[in-house]
This record gives structure tokens, C-alpha cells and sequence, in this order.
């Protein structure tokens, strides 16, 4: 996740949502805590809550632990409703069955320099390519990613690689 720099309230506030949205399911997380994984402010971050909270999009516990609140569960699934897969997933299938190789949709987010798999059709070959739908990957560091890097722009590619250089993220890359 990008960190929102400077003064952008709006950012931070989007950045707290999104690190509760992957971080919050294994109960109650208190402000200091969230602050410290966030590299952020307590003071910041419990006034996000305290806003957040006023919204039902968090619940504080008795203990003063947060978890998503109801009006975050019900965002989450009006969200759902406009889904990427539901209207790809007929290609995919299609992709899949005519070449026998797995067939994927990625999406770019050129800012992150990285690309997101939202879904896939696994081939029946007995070897396969795995694929982890929902996570943010670098462009350079998998087949996938190089093969979008390939096909933007020289200008693009050049700001992709400027602003997210490419460095190890295994020893094998």
C-alpha cells in the first residue's frame, strides 16, 4: 500500500480503511498498535476512528480494540455487486478452454507500479501457473507484470521504473 504523504487527510483516512480492510480480521486492534504498523501518528489515527467510528465503519470494544462496523460490511458488498470478474470471467473461460493455458485478468495501477490478478482459469496442464488473486505485485517481479511492462509506452515504462525501481524481493528475483 502507498503510505499518503504530506497533508492529505483524505489519503490517511483511505490508507487506515484499507490497512483495516487487510489487517483487521483477527480481532479487536488498538490505536497504538495500528499506528505503529501504519508508521503513523497515534493522535492521527485515533482521530480517523473516532470518525470512523461515528460512521459505523469501525466498533471499538470495551477493551478500546477497533473492528470493522457494519456500515463497512455494507459498503464492502454494495462494492461487490460491480465486479471486474463477473463481466470478464466469460472471456476467461473462453481464453482458457481455446489455448489450455491459464488465462488471467490484471489490472495496472501505473502509481503503485504494480499489477493486481482479480481473476483467473487455471489450465488443465498438469503444470500450472499459481496465481494470488487480490495482492498487489510489482511489474518487474513475475511473468505477468513483465508482460504488461513490455507493452506500455517507452514513456510509461520509463516512469514505472523511475519512480518504482526494481529490487529483490526473493533471491530469486
Amino acid at each position: 500500500m502507498a503510505a499518503s504523504s504530506g497533508r492529505d487527510p483524505v489519503g490517511r483516512a483511505l490508507d487506515l480503511l484499507t490497512w483495516l480492510a487487510e489487517n483487521g480480521t483477527d480481532g479487536p486492534l488498538g490505536v497504538r498498535e495500528i499506528a505503529r504498523a501504519m508508521g503513523s501518528s497515534p493522535t492521527t489515527v485515533h482521530r480517523l476512528l473516532q470518525a470512523f467510528e461515528e460512521r459505523s465503519l469501525v466498533r471499538r470494544d470495551a477493551a478500546g480494540g477497533y473492528y470493522g462496523g457494519l456500515e463497512l460490511v455494507r459498503l464492502g458488498r454494495l462494492a461487490a455487486r460491480f465486479s471486474v470478474q463477473t463481466a470478464v470471467r466469460p472471456i476467461l473461460e473462453k481464453l482458457a478452454a481455446e489455448l489450455d493455458e491459464t488465462s488471467m485478468l490484471g489490472l495496472l495501477e501505473p502509481q503503485r507500479g504494480e499489477l493486481m490478478v482479480v481473476d483467473y482459469v487455471q489450465t488443465s496442464q498438469p503444470l500450472r501457473y499459481m496465481v494470488e488473486v487480490n495482492t498487489w505485485r510489482p511489474l518487474w517481479a513475475g511473468a505477468a507484470g513483465l508482460g504488461v511492462l513490455a507493452f506500455l509506452s517507452p514513456e510509461e515504462r520509463a516512469a514505472v521504473l523511475r519512480e518504482h525501481p526494481p529490487h529483490a524481493i526473493t533471491a530469486s528475483t
